[in-house]
């Protein structure tokens, strides 16, 4: 929801002509809250073969 949230607050910024990284941005706020961030794995390098490879798809497809 966070993430939903800074999305549409740099959407609306850059119709006026400011742009920012929604991503970045979220990351930012949500380290400085004392949380850490995971990097999404891209699912080309993933192998659907392993196991744990599969899970790691599985948990970032539930994210979105």
């Amino acid at each position: 929801i966070f993430l939903r949230d800074m999305l549409r607050l740099c959407q609306y910024f850059e119709a006026q002509g400011i742009w920012a990284d929604a991503y970045e941005l979220a990351a930012d706020i949500w380290r400085s809250h004392g949380y850490r961030v995971r990097k999404e794995v891209d699912p080309r390098f993933l192998d659907p073969e392993k196991l744990e490879d599969r899970r790691v798809w599985e948990r970032q497809a539930n994210r979105k």
